[in-house]
């Protein structure tokens, strides 16, 4: 739900009508919700987080700070897109003003952003993680079979048949060079119609990476 437009008087109804027990806390001033589980983000690790607990039975709240955008909410604009989507416009820094982050600030978080791309964690880095941090999970069947299932769950494809300009161009060089690529595989639903050839952060493509 949407509490953009709420009032202090209605976000209590609305949260009710969710299934949720609201109670007010007068001497506080706020409104007490009961749930079992209380994820903050919606992003890759939260979503997949509240998906796996509501699965169990258990009832799960997540509260995103960032506004729900639908395709019809899109702009073919870069800027407009960039200041909707992303943490602060897209221009947070690192202490030392040596890095620029670009977080995504919206519903669905990462995984609303940069072009939807899926990777999985690269079985070098999980042995790395297990090796040199102590941290075997990484490099179990385990967490291998988590990525499966929330690749499944995402529904990622490399069916996007139809490319941009610009990896039309990066394929072309790729092969003439003869150097090895590989498909950059997307969490969308892929339609006979849902193609944007201009849509910044919703494009229905297929990237190409030199490795």
């Amino acid at each position: 739900m949407e509490t953009i437009n709420l009032t202090d008087a209605s976000l209590p109804s609305s949260l009710a009508e969710k299934g949720l027990a609201v109670t007010d806390d007068a001497a506080r001033n706020v409104c007490r919700v009961e749930c079992d589980v209380a994820i903050v983000g919606s992003g890759c690790g939260g979503g997949v987080a509240a998906a796996v607990l509501a699965g169990a039975g258990h009832k799960v709240v997540v509260i995103e700070k960032g506004n729900y955008f639908t395709s019809r909410d899109y702009t073919s604009f870069e800027g407009p897109s960039i200041n909707q989507l992303y943490e602060s416009g897209g221009f947070v820094t690192t202490m030392n003003g040596g890095g620029l982050l670009l977080a995504g600030s919206t519903v669905g978080g990462g995984s609303a952003v940069n072009w939807s791309a899926c990777l999985k964690t690269p079985e070098f880095v999980r042995r790395e993680w297990a090796a040199a941090h102590g941290l075997p999970l990484f490099a179990s069947p385990d967490y291998a079979a988590a990525m499966d299932k929330v690749f499944e769950r995402l529904g990622v494809t490399s069916g996007c048949t139809e490319e941009g300009l610009q990896n039309k161009v990066l394929r072309k060089g790729v092969r003439e060079a003869a150097l090895p690529k590989h498909v950059v595989v997307y969490g969308i639903l892929v339609l006979e119609t849902d193609w944007w050839p201009h849509r910044f952060l919703n494009k229905k493509i297929a990237d190409w990476t030199v490795t």
